[in-house]
């Protein structure tokens, strides 16, 4: 069928609070597999030893708990949704050592493209433990963690059966297409989401 990209929603809580990503993956559906077997096989693969799971937890702070996954395809149609749920999903909490340090402040990952380099995607972590920032800098074994899980978006990870390829990509909604990630970088600023600051 050709290259098809998937929606990937990480849901879960930090101190309390309800956080999510959406990030997006890319493979080329040569055998034409049904939406759902695929989304089914991504998410089985992803939850396996050293993979993305693990990876994601090991960026985010000890009261980091994921407590679903979902996926499903969105282009060149869509597709039925595959959720997992928290007793489905290798490691569910975050690892690194001390509690979040404020909702508000995460580690921003900027995902690149060959196709359209002017055009980034950016990731905001869920949160960022606050033995692992400084002064606003960002502490090397976190660093070393967040290179890791950038590494896996952009080399990719081969689900056993349908054996697709599937890499990071930058969704472009107004083309309803993603570019491949072909690099990333860790911003050296720490990030700041806006909308998680709700003063009362």
């Amino acid at each position: 069928m050709g290259v098809e990209t998937y929606e990937l929603v990480i849901s879960g809580k930090i101190a309390g609070q309800f956080v999510q990503n959406v990030l997006h993956l890319n493979l080329d559906n040569t055998a034409d597999t049904d939406p759902f077997t695929v989304a089914n096989a991504l998410l089985t693969k992803m939850n396996t030893a050293t993979e993305f799971s693990a990876l994601w937890c090991d960026c985010l702070p000890e009261d980091y708990t994921m407590t679903s996954q979902r996926c499903r395809r969105i282009t060149p149609t869509g597709g039925p949704t595959q959720i997992f749920l928290q007793s489905s999903l290798y490691g569910t909490s975050g690892t690194r050592s001390g509690n979040v340090d404020v909702t508000t402040s995460c580690p921003l990952i900027i995902w690149l493209t060959s196709l359209r380099p002017s055009k980034t995607g950016r990731t905001y972590m869920p949160g960022v433990s606050e033995n692992d920032i400084e002064e606003g800098v960002l502490e090397p074994s976190l660093l070393t963690a967040l290179a890791a899980f950038g590494n896996k978006m952009k080399v990719g990870f081969t689900p056993a059966s349908p054996a697709y390829l599937a890499g990071g990509s930058v969704y472009r909604r107004a083309l309803n297409g993603a570019d491949d990630i072909s690099n990333f970088r860790v911003s050296p600023i720490i990030g700041n989401q806006r909308r998680r600051t709700h003063p009362v």
